[in-house]
């Protein structure tokens, strides 16, 4: 298994955030996706329990060349809206399992790693503010975020595979 570069981490970890905000998104695509199913749901059984009101005899069979076309269509998107739901749940799983394995590095950092890749690269600060906060001077802020790169990486294991599939579908 061929994990990322250092600075494959870095792009990354740059772009958190906005993954962040991409699994907000897809979970509420999917919440959309799946409200319609129940609406789509309850307006068949309306029309099917009108059906059965109706003084019309039933005999079970589809009689009529519409309705059978009308069941294909629906059979069609069903097929269609679950590949759908799939492919927003595997993209869901894809991106929280990366926040999670990001997350359970970043907490095995030390206060001033944590300290200074997140005020570098996701609240986007210089490496001089970064250096204030941190009461160190900028060259060692530096190695210190690129020690917590470094850990960052080896911790939460991120196969190239894995990177590349990000990059491709969100930037």
């Amino acid at each position: 298994m061929k994990q990322i570069t250092d600075n494959q981490m870095k792009e990354l970890f740059i772009k958190i955030p906005l993954l962040k905000s991409v699994k907000t998104s897809l979970e509420s695509d999917l919440k959309r996706v799946t409200e319609y199913d129940s609406w789509q749901d309850d307006a068949i059984d309306a029309i099917n329990f009108n059906f059965i009101l109706s003084d019309m005899p039933r005999s079970g069979n589809i009689s009529d060349k519409t309705s059978k076309a009308a069941l294909k269509v629906e059979d069609i998107a069903c097929k269609e809206k679950r590949e759908i739901l799939q492919q927003i749940l595997n993209e869901i799983r894809c991106v929280d399992n990366l926040l999670q394995k990001v997350d359970l590095a970043l907490n095995s950092l030390s206060e001033d790693e944590r300290l200074s890749i997140v005020s570098k690269y996701w609240e986007k600060k210089t490496w001089d503010e970064v250096a204030r906060e941190s009461m160190l001077s900028v060259s060692q802020t530096r190695r210190v975020a690129a020690k917590a790169i470094q850990k960052i990486n080896i911790i939460a294991r991120i196969r190239i595979e894995d990177y590349e599939v990000l990059k491709i579908n969100f930037g």
